[in-house]
């Protein structure tokens, strides 16, 4: 039940939290042993087996069972996994897509994964706020105000009209260089572009004067956004809400957002996190937080982009980390193409690798 379903609208959940979702709305039939579903709206992608591309389908049954025996765990080349029953069959390349019970897969088997996944996205915002009082600004843009029992005098924030490039990059900066601090967010780097960026991106999409100062790293600055109705606004409407690096995750809205404001998101993101390797024809990313590398490589496809992924141990340490690659001159086309780095260093050997780079064929093998 802990397999993540990537939805029609571009959004991630478990197959137990979409299960779950449609028992409250649907008609529930059951002999004891199995729960099913029908009558309840869910659109997921699924395979056309004619074409062989990713669709947007409905769900007609949504599926419950008993279940006690084994579980196999399938992981492939490029680092993806997956936990299914014997029985749960896969996609496999031999003359041909044919399908095969994940009990017989054997190492060395092709399975067939997504090039490209083209999602319609939507820009629209959530806005139906709890605890906030709206104000009229002179200009006549709306603006509101979080107000608690604890906080009952905050400041006021300007509200989104979308999910634009801008929020996307925004939200990619915070989620790369941020930090939840009590009362605000702050943004910490050693390049200054980048912090006037963000400075200026505050002030334009939430109308907040922000202070930069000097951090405690040598050679970094930290940009600081002090409103606690901007922390309740962003978890209320953008599904953000920043935690810690172990645990954080692409926004929803974000995973939902148009391809223009999902490639600012990942520009961003990558600006902050990713790096250029120099030894390796290879751009890499590391992230503490599994839920967000799953939701990186799920946004980079997108755009035609296949990913690798890696768990990554530290020693003395009791995490696991996940690295991201991306290999090969066509993949590194497409992330100039569509994503692209603002740092003009990175930007620079990118376009070395690709010089010199050889092309890559995107596979999986067990």
């Amino acid at each position: 039940g802990d397999t993540e379903i990537l939805g029609a609208d571009g959004s991630l959940c478990t197959i137990k939290d979409l299960y779950e979702r449609a028992e409250k709305e649907g008609v529930v039939y059951s002999n004891g042993q199995e729960n099913v579903v029908e009558n309840a709206h869910g659109e997921i992608m699924s395979v056309n087996l004619e074409n062989l591309k990713l669709e947007k389908k409905p769900v007609k049954y949504f599926y419950r069972q008993t279940y006690s025996g084994d579980i196999v765990t399938i992981t492939t080349k490029t680092g993806r996994r997956i936990r299914v029953t014997p029985e749960h069959p896969l996609f496999v390349i031999s003359n041909g897509v044919m399908k095969k019970h994940t009990k017989n897969i054997i190492k060395g088997d092709y399975v067939a994964i997504p090039r490209k996944i083209a999602i319609e996205g939507t820009s629209l915002i959530h806005h139906e706020l709890k605890g906030f009082n709206s104000i009229n600004n002179k200009d006549g843009t709306l603006a509101i105000q979080h107000i608690s029992k604890f906080h009952p005098h905050t400041k006021s924030i300007s509200v989104l009209n979308s999910v634009s490039p801008e929020i996307g990059e925004w939200l990619g900066y915070c989620l790369s260089e941020g930090s939840r601090v009590p009362g605000g967010i702050n943004f910490h780097n050693s390049d200054t572009n980048l912090i006037n960026r963000f400075a200026e991106l505050s002030r334009k999409l939430f109308g907040i004067d922000p202070a930069i100062k000097k951090d405690t790293s040598e050679g970094v600055l930290k940009v600081m956004c002090n409103s606690k109705t901007l922390i309740e606004y962003l978890r209320q409407a953008m599904d953000y809400d920043h935690k810690t690096a172990r645990i954080n995750k692409v926004p929803r809205s974000i995973l939902q957002a148009p391809d223009d404001a999902a490639a600012s998101f990942l520009r961003a993101f990558f600006d902050g996190e990713g790096c250029v390797r120099k030894d390796v024809p290879e751009i890499e990313l590391t992230t503490a937080s599994k839920d967000m590398a799953n939701g990186i490589v799920y946004m980079l496809l997108r755009f035609g982009i296949v990913a690798r992924i890696r768990p990554k141990n530290v020693k003395n340490y009791d995490h696991t980390y996940w690295r991201i690659f991306i290999i090969g001159k066509n993949n590194l086309i497409a992330f100039k193409k569509s994503i692209g780095f603002s740092i003009k260093e990175k930007a620079a050997r990118l376009d070395t690798l690709i010089e010199h780079g050889k092309d890559g064929t995107a596979y999986d093998i067990v």
